[in-house]
């Protein structure tokens, strides 16, 4: 997995494993959260899920602000490889889709006297 996708990945899953636990403490508790204890594992939450927020937003950024840069050096590098090929060894393009020919079932030669 590229290093991007990866952070992306590792850090949505560990939001889908914070959230669940504290909307159910939210829905089936709420006066525990009302508490001195309880304020305070809402405050860590909060800052723990900003955090990781934050974190995703940062990795996207910078992901999208060089997109650009390496699509444009890829891009130069399967050129540069095509244009060392020779002509001859070059892969033909398909054929357009309204040329594209139908095999026609083999005829019979005519019997042999």
């Amino acid at each position: 997995m590229p290093p991007v996708a990866g952070a992306l990945f590792w850090v949505r899953g560990l939001i889908e494993r914070i959230e669940p636990p504290m909307v159910q403490l939210k829905q089936t508790m709420p006066m525990m959260l009302e508490t001195g204890e309880g304020k305070e594992v809402t405050k860590t939450y909060t800052s723990v899920l900003a955090n990781l927020r934050s974190f995703e937003g940062a990795q996207y950024e910078a992901w999208g602000a060089g997109v650009d840069e390496v699509s444009q050096s890829k891009l130069k590098q399967c050129a540069d490889a095509l244009a060392a090929t020779p002509r001859h060894r070059r892969p033909r393009p398909p054929p357009p889709r309204s040329l594209t020919l139908r095999a026609t079932p083999p005829t019979r030669a005519p019997p042999q006297p």
